[in-house]
């Protein structure tokens, strides 16, 4: 419960309740964490910056797409999973949803462990259910 996932995800429950000072003070602990790139937490600390920051003035998305693109073209199957499920969310972040949805798909399709294939399967689901919501 203190990764970064976690953490962001409480931040988000805390904003969504009412209270951003909570949530404010979450994601600045979270955007100081340090997860490593093979890590389903890598992305959190970026987007709790880029949460904090005014509007135009977070983290530069595509710096940290390209080391996840770069970690990938040399990546074991064992990694895919989870490092095209950080290559989704870094998309997201960057508005770039269809190209999101592509890497959380592949994601969910790698031949890597469990989780990976849970994270992106969940996302796909959730938004396929938001897609649903305003048909």
């Amino acid at each position: 419960m203190t990764g970064a996932r976690f953490q962001y995800y409480l931040g988000a429950v805390e904003a969504l309740c009412g209270d951003v000072a909570a949530a404010r003070r979450r994601w600045s602990k979270v955007a100081k964490m340090t997860p490593g790139i093979s890590s389903p937490d890598f992305t959190f600390p970026i987007v709790a910056a880029q949460n904090l920051a005014a509007k135009g003035k977070g983290p530069d998305i595509q710096q940290w797409l390209d080391k996840v693109s770069a970690a990938l073209a040399s990546a074991g199957d064992e990694a895919k999973g989870t490092l095209l499920y950080s290559k989704g969310l870094l998309l997201l972040a960057h508005d770039e949803e269809p190209s999101a949805i592509v890497a959380f798909q592949e994601g969910a399709e790698a031949t890597d462990h469990q989780l990976s294939r849970y994270l992106n399967s969940l996302v796909l689901r959730e938004a396929n259910m938001a897609a649903q919501a305003f048909k």
